[in-house]
């Protein structure tokens, strides 16, 4: 069995799209994996996520700056290759 982990931070800016002006936010995350080999250098894979993510931004007229929160948790399952 073999065992990763991640965890990071992440910035987000975008001054103009299309109705949103001043965009800006950031995020987190948090990434896990077990995986058992099978296989030589082949394996199954557990991967397990966090991610947590912030935004700020202003609609095209409004006054007032909307905030908005986005959190999700993911578990994904799969092939992988061992290196």
């Amino acid at each position: 069995i073999r065992a990763m982990a991640k965890v990071g931070y992440e910035k987000y800016s975008n001054k103009k799209t299309e109705n949103i002006t001043n965009l800006k936010g950031s995020g987190m995350y948090f990434e896990a994996t077990a995986a058992y080999n099978i296989y030589q250098k082949y394996g199954v894979a557990v991967m397990p996520a966090f991610y947590s993510k912030k935004f700020t931004y202003n609609y095209d007229g409004a006054t007032t700056e909307t905030k908005t929160k986005v959190k999700s948790i993911v578990l994904r399952i799969g092939f992988t290759k061992f290196f």
